[in-house]
C-alpha cells in the first residue's frame, strides 16, 4: 500500500490540535503529490513510486506504535515522532530543488520550495506540540513503548 494511502489512516491521535494539524498535513501532502506530478509532466516522464526499506521500516514501526501504545499521551508523542521520521525520509526536496535549479527549472524549483516550506511549518508545528504536552506526559507513563521524537 502507497505511503499516501497509509498516511490516511494513522491520524489516530487523541488530542485535537493533533488531530487538526495531521488533516492540515494531509491535505499539504496531496497538493504536494500534486506538484511532483507536474513537475513529472514537464520533464516528459512518468512518475514511478519506488519501495524504499528505510521509509517500510518507519512505517512498521508507526503501525506496531498505533497497535500497542495504550497510553494517550504516549501514542500521540509517538505519532509525531514517527511522523516526523517519515517525512524526512519522504521528501528530499531540497535535494531536487537544487537540481532543479542547477538545470535552470525555474518553475520546478518554485513547486519545490513551496513543498519545503510547508514541511518545515509542519515540522514546527508538530515540534510545538511534542514539545507542549504529550512527550512530557509520555515520559511520566511506564510500561508504554518507548517513543522517539
Amino acid at each position: 500500500m502507497p505511503l499516501s494511502k497509509r498516511y490516511q489512516k494513522w491520524p489516530k491521535a487523541q488530542s485535537e490540535e493533533l488531530k487538526a494539524a495531521f488533516a492540515e498535513h494531509w491535505e499539504e501532502t496531496k497538493e504536494q503529490i500534486g506538484r511532483l506530478k507536474n513537475i513529472f509532466k514537464m520533464l516528459d516522464s512518468k512518475a514511478e513510486g519506488k519501495e524504499c526499506p528505510a521509509l517500510k521500516g518507519l512505517i512498521q514501526e508507526t503501525e506496531a506504535l498505533l497497535s500497542d501504545a495504550k497510553n494517550p499521551a504516549v501514542l500521540d508523542a509517538g505519532l509525531i515522532g514517527c511522523a516526523q521520521a517519515i517525512d524526512t525520509m519522504r521528501w528530499r526536496v531540497t535535494d531536487l530543488k537544487a537540481w532543479a535549479e542547477q538545470l535552470a527549472m525555474d518553475e520546478a524549483a518554485g513547486l519545490l520550495e513551496e513543498t519545503l516550506d510547508e514541511e518545515k511549518s509542519a515540522d514546527e508545528k508538530l515540534s510545538e506540540l511534542a514539545l507542549g504536552g504529550p512527550n512530557e506526559e509520555a515520559e511520566g507513563e511506564e510500561g508504554e513503548s518507548s517513543v522517539r521524537s
